[in-house]
């Protein structure tokens, strides 16, 4: 009973106690209200508690702040803090605001209105600070990755998500990356918010007029927010705010930025949306961020997740990029700076993997465009940094200037943050024709690169060559080649880390098809080309299987099987070619001037040749001098179809001609046909002498018949089945051999072999037969400075030789090589011996001066006197207007008779004997003279001839009319239209006939009297004749002699050789005669005046030269009357 009755004092005791505290505390409330509805009421006395319970229950937090006050706003009771300052334990974290105001739901319960008491709400905390200052100290690295492993490590052994614990799975030094401070801060702000709010969990914090300084060594970038709202609830923390930033210049970026947690969570979701960011200007002044890539605008979103730790559990990042310089060198572009025009990327980031994901790409710059999508695998640094980047793009897109380089292509690069370049690993993809590969070793001291490339063209190989850097493979390539199938490609470029780029070794390999392209500047383009192409530093070397080499004439050089390098030494490019092709001969030496040899030495050459052409050259060219001779090493040139023309008219031809060229000497040989004639010929160039010589050598063996229709006039001379071996060598200058005409040739002869054939000599006519030993040479010499030429023609035969001067110069007004003397050395044969003829031309009359040592005229006389042959119009009609002095022939036989000291003067007129005269003495004895006249005063008119000899047997001997006479004298007076048609008389005086043996028989047969030697008499005598062609006629002639007298007529032909002289024989001429004085039987007995009555009839006959001359009598006749006489006599 009595515990009952203590617990109930208690009981009221404690109720009386609640009353009086509750009435006390309404007390003083009301009395709080009335304060602070007047002022702020000051309650610094209480910081301790209130940083305690009601800021932040936290011991790593340090607070301090100037002042506590309560105020009262809109019937609610707030704490007013001044001058706050807040740091953690580490100086990471340092906040200072002028002023927060916070609202708490248990504060504003008990010091609030009345009414406010009863309401049951949960608790709230609201915070409005104004002009907040937020430090974060983002260098201290060391106690951020201690701090960052520490709660890795998990001391208390609390459940760690997969999340947290990425990359730090049993790694008790984990990788550091450069944004885990930053995004660690961030995460511990909103994790502190939560801590704040965990029991109040709908609740605002507003920060006024906030800036943001992040703090490096010496150095601070600061960012301005006007307004930046924390909101909790339940469920999660959210922070939005929008800044701008200014720092040492005056570009403004602006930012928004929401900030979200859940409260159950440690992971926060961070959303940035930001414009005109330059980032080079963002971080010019933060040594750690330091990067001069871009200077530019960027635009864009970022969307990331992240632990408690700083890493990335999923991020998303959309940028626009607008107008700026980009300032590395990108792989395909050859410029360090690049102006970029518009892009955009998407990226998505885990720090799981470390790989940044590019779900889209699309850059335009410069004149490129690039497109696709890809990973990029970041490589970091222990320290946290950025290293570099791996980079794998795929459906790779590259453009220049709307031509596509590269399509649907997967790239594998690497990006090095330190020397700010890109290398490749690998690239595979389409090109806009055909497939590419490239690939990328990197040793310790190089790179090289391997590319391969198949089915493409020269266009896009020009493309792919521009992405490495310059070098002399690549420039040939981009230079030389106009167009080309690439069939395949394999390319490696080698580049030292310690070079520079001009020693980059670049060496290509190419199999081509349809290729038109030049080895070098100046050369002819080779087309429709197929082969294999090797370019590096050192030079080019080209295997093409089969090409045209086009002339600017269009005409084309075939190339099949050539190879050929371009080597530079010493910056000098050598080319050194092995050519297999065909080609026009013409279009060689037009291939030969295009390459560089002197058109001027060539283009009259190649205007005299032509023939199809089969070259196998190996050649060695300066480029920069061109092509000469000693460019070439070896070569063989087969010529098919080949002709040289000579001159207008005459062209010889070969089959098939060889050339060679070695040691600075061409070799050629071939045969050829030159009107009809087979023929040989070997060349010699020779360019070792300071002058280069050219000889020609041609050899042929044409038969009579051959030379016939080469030259007509031959065939009357020249006979026979045999062939006459022939030779022709020329020597000339090779700088001539273009003109190849007199003025050119050094030298020229032939030699002619003419024993096997048959050869009349002209005018002489007589000549060699079969066999018989006979040899001709001409020599040419090469014309004098005052343009004189020398021909010089030696003929050596059995029984013949013939020297020949001809000397000709050249009028430059005709353009002709006119006649000025010749000289005839040696003229010797067996009609005449050493002969020397000098002779010119004269008012268009040819004058020649001739002396002889001897000369045998019978065959001569035989033929040309009395004969048809001897007419003018066929002796003389060859022969030009020409006078012939005889200034001496020692000796002049004739049928066994000689005139010595032969002299005088023959002209040649119209194709006409002119006049003769000449003069010599028979058996040197000079009272013994002959002399001989012709002269033909006018056309139409008749000649006349004179003829006066002391020796007048000596004379008909020499003529061949009769050989029994000696001595006497003679005269013959004849006119006529020529010398071989006359009529005229002879008169002879004093004749002595020896040993006469038709006039002994006629003695004999009419007894003659005993004062007659029958073997010698001597006669007088005159004549009438008439000369008609080859027939002499002797229309009367009387011949008296001691007591004798002959009466005869009658013709001998000189062709055949047959005579018919009948006559009379009047013996006792004295007495015979004196019958016809007697009267009227006078006449009956001897048939007229002077005549015999008793006369012999004869006749003299021959048929044909050869045959025996016969003497016929008729004795009956000698008897009979002279008026009966005609009846017994041979007329």
């Amino acid at each position: 009973m009595r515990i009952l009755s203590l617990f109930k004092y208690i009981l009221y005791s404690l109720l009386i106690l609640s009353i009086l505290l509750f009435a006390s505390l309404f007390a003083l409330r009301t009395w709080l209200n009335n304060e602070l509805l007047s002022k702020e009421i000051d309650i610094s006395f209480t910081k301790n508690f209130i940083a305690r319970y009601v800021i932040a229950p936290d011991n790593n937090i340090n607070y301090q702040f100037d002042k506590i006050e309560l105020k009262n706003s809109n019937d609610r009771v707030l704490i007013l803090l001044s001058d706050v300052q807040i740091s953690d334990e580490i100086n990471e974290l340092n906040f200072y605001a002028s002023e927060i105001e916070i609202t708490n739901s248990l504060l504003d319960r008990v010091f609030g209105p009345l009414k406010g008491f009863f309401k049951t709400t949960d608790s709230v905390n609201n915070y409005i600070i104004t002009n907040p200052i937020f430090t974060l100290e983002l260098e201290n690295d060391v106690q951020s990755n201690n701090e960052l492993i520490n709660i890795a490590k998990d001391s208390n052994n609390e459940e760690i998500l997969l999340e947290d614990s990425i990359a730090f799975l049993g790694d008790l030094s984990p990788e550091f990356h450069f944004y885990q401070p930053a995004l660690y801060e961030v995460s511990k702000f909103i994790n502190y918010i939560k801590s704040i709010f965990s029991d109040s969990p709908n609740s605002m914090v507003l920060l006024n007029n906030a800036i943001f300084n992040l703090k490096y060594p010496n150095q601070k970038y600061k960012f301005n927010s006007p307004l930046v709202e924390i909101t909790t609830n339940e469920e999660k923390v959210e922070m939005k705010t929008s800044i701008t930033s200014s720092n040492v210049g005056n570009d403004q970026l602006g930012m928004s930025i929401y900030a979200s947690s859940l409260i159950l969570s440690d992971a926060t979701n961070l959303d940035i949306s930001f414009k005109n960011i330059n980032l080079k200007k963002l971080t010019e002044s933060i040594n750690k961020f330091d990067l001069d890539l871009f200077d530019g605008h960027l635009s864009g979103r970022l969307n990331v997740s992240f632990n408690k730790l700083g890493r990335v559990i999923k991020s998303n990042l959309d940028l626009n990029v607008g107008q700026g310089v980009i300032n590395f060198k990108l792989p395909y572009s050859k410029s360090k700076t690049n102006n970029l025009n518009d892009a955009y990327f998407s990226f998505s980031f885990q720090s799981a993997n470390n790989e940044i994901n590019i779900n889209e790409m699309s850059v335009y710059h410069d004149d490129f465009k690039i497109a696709g999508s890809g990973k990029v695998e970041v490589n970091f640094r222990q320290s946290g940094n950025i290293d570099g980047f791996e980079i794998t793009l795929f459906d790779f897109n590259l453009q220049k200037r709307d031509e596509v380089i590269l399509d649907k292509s997967t790239i594998n690069m690497s990006y090095d943050i330190e020397s700010a370049s890109f290398s490749f690993n690998e690239i595979t993809g389409l090109l806009p024709v055909g497939d590419l590969k490239l690939t990328n070793k990197i040793s310790n001291d190089s790179n090289q690169y391997s590319i391969e490339v198949n089915n493409t063209d020269s266009s896009n190989l020009d493309r792919i060559l521009s992405l490495f850097p310059a070098s002399k493979a690549s420039k040939w390539f981009v230079d030389n080649v106009n167009d080309a199938q690439i069939i395949k490609l394999n390319a490696t470029s080698k580049s030292h880390k310690n070079d520079n780029n001009s020693n980059d070794q670049l060496e290509v390999n190419i199999n081509f098809s349809e290729a038109d392209f030049a080895y070098y500047k100046n050369y002819p383009n080779i087309q429709n080309s197929e082969g294999n192409l090797t370019l590096n530093n050192k030079g080019i070397s080209v295997q093409i299987y089969e090409g045209d080499i086009v002339l600017e004439n269009s005409s084309k050089v075939k190339i099949r099987n050539s190879s050929g390098k371009i080597i530079n030494v010493d910056n000098n490019y050598i080319a050194d070619f092995e050519i297999t092709a065909d080609c026009g001969i013409q279009d060689c030496i037009e291939y030969f001037h295009e390459i560089g040899e002197s058109k001027d030495s060539l283009i009259d050459l190649q205007n005299r040749i032509s023939g199809n052409a089969s070259i196998n050259a190996s050649v060695l060219i300066d480029t920069n001098l061109g092509f000469t001779i000693d460019s070439i090493k070896e070569a063989d040139l087969n010529v098919e179809s080949f002709a040289f023309r000579l001159n207008d008219e005459s062209v010889f031809m070969s089959p098939l001609a060889t050339f060679n060229v070695q040691d600075n000497k061409i070799l050629s040989s071939g045969e050829f046909n030159f009107s009809g004639i087979q023929s040989t010929f070997d060349v010699l160039a020779d360019f070792n002498q300071l002058d280069p010589k050219l000889e020609v050598v041609v050899k042929a063996n044409p038969s009579p018949t051959e030379l016939g229709i080469l030259q007509p006039v031959l065939v009357n001379y020249i006979s026979g089945l045999a062939r006459i071996p022939t030779e022709f060598r020329i020597n000339m200058p090779l700088t001539d051999i273009g003109n190849f005409d007199l003025n050119s040739f050094e030298k020229i002869t032939m030699k002619s072999d003419l024993t096997n054939v048959s050869i009349k000599y002209p005018i002489l006519r007589s000549g060699k037969l079969t066999n018989e030993r006979a040899q001709v040479k001409l020599t040419v010499d090469k014309p004098s400075n005052e343009g004189e030429a020398k021909y010089k023609i030696e003929y050596d035969a059995q029984d013949f030789v013939f020297e020949l001067l001809l000397k000709r110069k050249f009028n430059e007004v005709t353009n002709e090589w006119d006649f000025v003397n010749f000289e005839v050395l040696n003229l010797s044969s067996s009609e005449i011996t050493n002969a020397q003829i000098l002779g010119y031309i004269e008012d268009n009359v040819l004058i020649a001066d001739f002396i002889a040592k001897e000369a045998e005229v019978s065959d001569f006389l035989r033929r040309n006197l009395f004969s048809i042959d001897g007419d003018n119009r066929s002796n003389f009609k060859n022969l030009p207007d020409m006078r012939i002095l005889i200034q001496n022939i020692d000796k002049v036989s004739a049928n066994n008779r000689d005139i010595s000291l032969l002299s005088g003067e023959i002209i040649i007129q119209n194709k006409k004997l002119y006049r003769m005269q000449v003069d010599g003495f028979f058996n040197e004895d000079q009272n013994k003279r002959i002399e001989i006249k012709y002269n033909l005063e006018e056309e139409g008119l008749p000649a006349d001839l004179g003829v006066n000899t002391t020796d007048a047997g000596a004379f008909l001997g020499f003529l061949g009319l009769y050989q029994n006479g000696f001595n006497g004298s003679l005269q013959i007076r004849s006119t006529g239209p020529n010398i071989n048609n006359m009529t005229g008389e002879v008169f002879i005086e004093n004749i002595d006939i020896f040993n006469d043996k038709y006039l002994a028989r006629l003695f004999a047969e009419s007894s003659p009297s005993d004062l007659i030697d029958i073997n010698k008499i001597q006669l007088d005598s005159r004549a009438r004749y008439r000369i008609i062609d080859e027939n002499l006629i002797i229309d009367k002639a009387e011949l008296f002699g001691n007591n004798v007298k002959f009466e005869l007529s009658g013709q001998l032909n000189n062709e055949t050789g047959s005579l018919k002289l009948p006559g009379t024989y009047c013996p006792e001429y004295e007495l015979n005669a004196s019958f016809g004085t007697i009267p009227i039987f006078g006449p009956v007995l001897t048939g007229g005046d002077d005549n015999c009555m008793f006369s012999l009839p004869f006749q003299i006959v021959r048929e044909s030269r050869g045959e025996p001359t016969l003497l016929r009598l008729n004795t009956t006749g000698m008897f009979a009357p002279g008026i009966l006489r005609d009846a017994f006599d041979y007329n």
